[in-house]
């Protein structure tokens, strides 16, 4: 297989933008892989965007052991990574790396069971962090037995010793010095985050271990925005959040997305807040919480496409919220009749949408029927099914057959992307998952747009209680 050939798939693109660089400056980024077992492996790096995303790709290497990539990166001082080798990037320079297994050569830190060796005027200084991996390297077992004192000890050491390289490797620019202080950082915070765990383990913990702890965690550091690997920036969020909790008790999540927002960090933005704030409406819906945090999160937004996103689907979800009206629709039942919600104006409705894709879907099936089958005689509820089906796929018809589904109107619509009753589904209701449980209320406005599952016990209760109260 020839260079030409190479399959490179980028896998994310997360928001981090990268300031004080010639945007037009290029490096010339050269690797040459040596390994007949990695098949693939991973490359972390920032493209050429308007908003410096990072990006993560897959490359695929040849099957006779050699493979060699070439690309041109922009020159912005940052620290990519290649099968997990950190490599410092501080201008428009070549990069030029070889990866080895580790077996063939030297005692040096262990990726992927690989080592690598930098060639070039500048090697010494593109493989500072690499090398800064290995001065950090402490056995589990050794860490178990170390004092705060002894760590802290270890840290000054490492400190002078990288003083001491980055003067050899003549690091002039204030910019790498501080990004490559802002790496030592985020290792002694790994080292940390095992310690405390190790004390915790023994139970070891002293009144003043939190200060110690928290002491350098800080999420507005600058360079945790240009060094591009999310890996060790979940390990740095998890040891930050651990110091948090040791000085607050009452620690939550929203506070935790609040301090993000705080620390203008886009990349965990893209990484953590937004994706929470996602999961939230989903599983539980919009409340007064999330209504009073979006204008915070909304402030943040740097790229178009997360400005365009949310503003749909927040303003959705806020559509769909108790005591608003649900959008009517119309679809197509197992007798081939149009039925319409608005068709059960002065009933409450209970509708479970679903597929018989869904294996979640047809687990909770059972449980959904049963209180079917508890509240048959109740002229004042319908119980209605809803399935998102392929064109022309039998399975739905036999399904309802098969599980005698005769005491629920049963409907279905299309899972053709971009299809109007696809579209309508997600767009008006914020249809993105399944299964989905929603109750509408006599006048034709929702009680809830997400009321959990069906095997969980309050979901009878809150049905019979709606039922009760005339809803």
């Amino acid at each position: 297989m020839t260079i030409s050939r190479l399959f490179l798939l980028s896998l994310l693109a997360l928001g981090l933008t990268v300031k004080g660089s010639d945007k037009n400056a290029k490096v010339q980024f050269q690797v040459t892989v040596r390994s007949p077992v990695l098949k693939y492996i991973h490359f972390h790096h920032s493209p050429e965007t308007a908003y410096g995303m990072v990006q993560s790709d897959i490359i695929q290497l040849n099957e006779n052991g050699t493979t060699q990539i070439k690309r041109v990166l922009p020159a912005s001082s940052s620290i990519i990574f290649f099968g997990g080798i950190p490599i410092l990037i501080s201008g428009a320079e070549q990069v030029n790396m070889s990866m080895y297994p580790l077996k063939d050569k030297g005692t040096v830190p262990s990726h992927l069971g690989h080592a690598a060796a930098f060639k070039g005027t500048a090697s010494l200084k593109q493989s500072l962090p690499y090398r800064m991996d290995s001065l950090y390297m402490i056995s589990p077992e050794r860490l178990s037995t170390m004092t705060q004192t002894e760590l802290d000890g270890h840290f000054k050491a490492m400190d002078q010793q990288i003083g001491m390289l980055m003067s050899k490797a003549k690091v002039a620019k204030a910019a790498d010095r501080e990004l490559l202080q802002g790496y030592s950082r985020l290792l002694q915070a790994q080292l940390k985050w095992n310690f405390l765990n190790a004390q915790k383990a023994k139970n070891n913990l002293s009144p003043a271990f939190g200060d110690w702890y928290r002491k350098g965690l800080d999420l507005s550091d600058v360079a945790l925005k240009k060094i591009f690997n999310t890996n060790m920036m979940n390990i740095y969020l998890m040891t930050w959040e651990e110091g948090q909790k040791l000085q607050d008790p009452q620690w939550s999540d929203l506070k935790k997305m609040n301090l993000i927002l705080v620390a203008k960090n886009n990349l965990l933005n893209k990484m953590v807040v937004y994706p929470w704030f996602k999961i939230q409406l989903r599983f539980k819906g919009m409340n007064r919480e999330l209504q009073d945090f979006y204008p915070a999160m909304q402030a943040s937004f740097m790229d178009p496409e997360d400005v365009k996103f949310w503003a749909a689907h927040y303003q959705t979800h806020e559509s769909i919220m108790e005591g608003n009206p649900a959008p009517d629709f119309a679809l197509t039942d197992d007798k081939g009749k149009i039925v319409k919600l608005s068709d059960f104006k002065g009933k409450m409705v209970i509708i479970d949408v679903w597929g018989t894709w869904c294996g979640p879907c047809k687990q909770e099936m059972p449980y959904f029927h049963q209180l079917v089958e508890d509240l048959t005689d109740s002229t004042d509820i319908v119980f209605m099914t809803i399935a998102m089906e392929g064109e022309g796929d039998l399975a739905w018809d036999q399904y309802l057959i098969d599980h005698k589904m005769n005491k629920t109107v049963n409907l279905k619509y299309l899972s053709k992307q971009g299809g109007e009753d696809f579209l309508f589904f997600r767009e008006k209701y914020g249809l993105d998952s399944f299964p989905r449980y929603m109750a509408i209320d006599r006048k034709g406005n929702f009680i809830s747009p997400l009321m959990g599952f069906p095997s969980n016990p309050d979901f009878k209760a809150k049905v019979v209680k709606w039922h009760q109260e005339k809803r």
